[in-house]
């Protein structure tokens, strides 16, 4: 009987054509081997913004001044009239959870499936912990508003929770800002990062990602997810 053997200088050549048809599949399957494309700055910002525009709640989350621990409840904002966008986001609210004239740290979370029930993509149904499905959250100062913002946040709030209206005035409900100092997403493969905070304050509200499977377009600015009414 024979024995063959090989050298590494013969055996990685084979080695790696076997290999090749295995990376192919996988490049189908993650994305991260894939080269899939990724969004602009600009894309992610104006992304952002349009979730905080389609959504009119999300979980708001705060420190227990006690023991320290956040804390998390359902809170609803508005971040303009309607069919508007001003990249400010208003909350109508009682009590604050801390004796603070010059606000507390908070923050603001919105999944896509919160407007988008079934988090459609593609003719596809997406659980919302799939990175497709877009999670934002906004950290900042929460402060209560005062003179030309009072108004202006009243307005805005009113305007997409008109229930508001009724609310008894002996609640001491109060209109109050987040202001905004960090934004973070995930809205495609590669995991999340942060949307740069001016951008986020200028950019015009778009769902702008990029496509999967990849096919051209989508993500750069141009939008390849849904035009102004993407997720519908």
């Amino acid at each position: 009987t024979e024995i063959y053997t090989l050298s590494l200088h013969d055996a990685l050549p084979i080695f790696g054509m076997l290999l090749s048809p295995l990376l192919t599949a996988l490049q189908g399957f993650s994305p991260t081997l894939g080269g899939f494309p990724s969004q602009s700055a600009e894309a992610k910002a104006s992304s952002a913004r349009y979730a905080f525009n389609r959504a009119t709640w999300g979980y708001l989350t705060t420190l227990n001044q006690g023991s320290g621990l956040p804390v998390a409840e359902v809170a609803s904002f508005s971040d303009g009239l309607a069919n508007t966008s001003t990249g400010r986001l208003w909350f109508y609210m009682m009590a604050a959870p801390v004796d603070s004239n010059d606000g507390y740290p908070a923050a603001i979370t919105v999944s896509e499936a919160s407007y988008n029930a079934t988090c459609g993509f593609a003719g596809t149904l997406l659980d919302p912990e799939d990175p497709r499905c877009a999670k934002i959250t906004i950290s900042g100062m929460m402060s209560k508003s005062e003179g030309d913002d009072l108004a202006l946040g009243k307005a805005a709030l009113f305007a997409k929770h008109p229930q508001m209206r009724s609310w008894p005035e002996g609640h001491g409900f109060l209109v109050h800002e987040l202001k905004i100092s960090d934004v973070w997403m995930i809205d495609f493969y590669g995991g999340g990062g942060k949307v740069d905070v001016k951008l986020y304050s200028t950019a015009q509200p778009k769902h702008d990602v990029p496509s999967f499977p990849p096919h051209g377009g989508g993500g750069g600015g141009k939008g390849g997810g849904g035009g102004g009414k993407g997720g519908d």
